[in-house]
């Protein structure tokens, strides 16, 4: 996920026929995207949409351990003054 996707979390998506979507514009704040939304529904009255939230992604449990353990013997390094 983009720096970008992050800062605006809040997407407008266009509901497609088998299950299907496609994101249409991303927002930072739901306000903007309910009001695109309503902009959206007017100039296309029989397509159905609708807004989502899509949090940031958590890094994997495999990310969090390679980062740890970098932590870890970096701590190691230092001289260590008693």
């Amino acid at each position: 996920m983009s720096y970008y996707d992050q800062l605006h979390p809040w997407v407008v998506y266009r509901l497609l026929p088998n299950c299907q979507n496609r994101a249409i514009t991303r927002f930072r704040r739901r306000n903007d995207a309910s009001m695109y939304l309503a902009t959206l529904q007017r100039h296309m009255p029989f397509a159905k949409f609708i807004v989502a939230f899509d949090p940031p992604q958590i890094p994997s449990t495999e990310q969090m351990s390679i980062r740890a353990s970098s932590h870890h013997s970096a701590e190691g390094s230092h001289a260590r003054v008693e």
